[in-house]
């Protein structure tokens, strides 16, 4: 049981948060493009998340990691 909670459940969990943060921070993106307006938003945090999730996904698919890969994947869009 602890191969199966270390091997398959902690990383498939690891993966969903890591993607629920990404995901969180679209509605201010989309509230900022409605207003055309950056206001208090500050762009640098999401240029520093997208090249760091850039060069996870290239690492990750380079030691053919998939939990890392689908963790870091869809921060390179947000």
């Amino acid at each position: 049981m602890s191969d199966i909670a270390a091997n398959i459940i902690a990383p498939v969990l690891g993966t969903i948060l890591a993607d629920l943060i990404w995901f969180v921070s679209i509605g201010v993106i989309i509230d900022a493009r409605k207003k055309q307006n950056l206001g208090d938003l500050n762009p640098l945090p999401f240029v520093a998340g997208m090249a760091n999730c850039i060069s996870w996904t290239v690492y990750s698919a380079l030691i053919q990691d998939y939990y890392v890969f689908m963790a870091n994947f869809p921060g390179k869009f947000i």
